[in-house]
């Protein structure tokens, strides 16, 4: 996993929208745009405890096409299409 390359994705995402790309579970390729902006997200998408929840091995994220929290294995992102 590289570590630092989630670290960023995280970065960028708490300043606004971004477009990434990981394996799904099926093998095939999610391009998405998210966040983790709680002013772009919205009061009526923010988690209760107010934080982001991420494990050591996948990272969460809210999806801004879709309007919902989505999540990935870390070992599966592949890289940062737009910032």
């Amino acid at each position: 996993m590289n570590t630092e390359a989630i670290n960023n994705l995280k970065s960028e995402m708490r300043k606004g929208v971004i477009e990434f790309s990981y394996t799904k579970k099926d093998g095939s390729t999610r391009i998405a745009k998210g966040t983790l902006n709680f002013e772009i997200i919205g009061e009526e998408n923010t988690p209760k405890s107010g934080v982001e929840y991420d494990s050591e091995t996948t990272t969460r994220y809210f999806d801004v096409n879709s309007e919902g929290w989505r999540s990935f294995k870390n070992d599966n992102f592949i890289e940062i299409l737009t910032k």
